[in-house]
């Protein structure tokens, strides 16, 4: 641990989408076919979580992805990440000794109604571990941090039910206001990735107009449409496509709000 650094966390929380979906990074291709290589001045850390009542396993790792660990069962799987943190401006010129880290919690059909509960007590119990991973990164690597934003890209397991997608506005505004509290910022940059207009979840619409109106509510929270494509299952993207959605969407929305190089 280094006492002297004060690192800049970036939250990345969410289910499938936030995690990144069978990826390998051979894959990547065209304009983003460097985008494992190594980064100055970005470091990213991994939780991964297996199953619902078998605990959680924590993972740090640096650049370059292709030595990182993916879940449980893969090695290398990547999601927007990649793409965030290449958007981070100036990213050459970024000071060593104030890293931006990005902390990742992810797990696939995960919903925001159970398995991101502040209260949970049974099942994923996400947020309670994201908490204790986001302590357990900044212990590893510097004794000062401050987090300065969290991007969201979760929907698709509430929009599968109607109970759920219809307590998506209340519970994200919940869940928003908590995370605030709890890491000390009243005004966190919140950036939504806006559930695919290709998702064909039965209540997809329910769960886009939730998060529209958790932006339109709240000035500190921006709702962003994804620029990429899907693949063919219609619910997650390529390689390529995780590489834009977090250069392209993701990482400059959060910039918009707070500079992750001037801060």
């Amino acid at each position: 641990m280094d006492s002297t650094k004060k690192f800049k966390l970036v939250l990345l929380l969410g289910q499938s989408n936030a995690l990144g979906q069978s990826t390998v990074r051979s894959n990547l291709s065209g304009d983003y076919a460097n985008y494992g290589d190594p980064l100055p001045g970005v470091r990213i850390a991994q939780q991964l979580v297996c199953n619902s009542d078998s605990g959680a396993a924590a993972c740090a790792y640096e650049w370059p992805l292709m030595e990182m660990k993916g879940r449980a069962n893969s090695v290398g799987e990547f999601g927007p990440e990649i793409g965030i943190a290449r958007s981070i401006p100036n990213i050459e010129s970024h000071a060593a000794d104030k890293h931006t880290v990005i902390v990742k919690c992810a797990s696939g059909a995960t919903d925001l109604a159970n398995d991101w509960a502040e209260d949970a007590v049974s099942g994923y119990i996400l947020y309670s571990r994201m908490k204790d991973f986001v302590e357990h990164t900044a212990q590893a690597w510097a004794s000062s941090y401050e987090v300065v934003g969290c991007i969201w890209v979760q929907g698709e397991a509430d929009a599968a039910i109607e109970a759920e997608a219809n307590a998506y506005e209340a519970n994200l505004n919940s869940f928003i206001a908590q995370l605030r509290t709890d890491f000390s910022n009243a005004t966190m940059p919140f950036i939504i990735s806006r559930l695919h207009a290709s998702n064909v979840a039965t209540y997809a619409a329910t769960v886009r107009a939730a998060q529209d109106a958790v932006a339109a509510a709240d000035s500190n929270v921006t709702v962003v449409t994804p620029t990429p494509s899907l693949s063919g299952d219609n619910v997650h993207y390529d390689e390529n496509g995780y590489a834009e959605l977090g250069e392209t969407d993701l990482g400059p929305a959060l910039d918009a709000k707070f500079s992750l190089c001037g801060g």
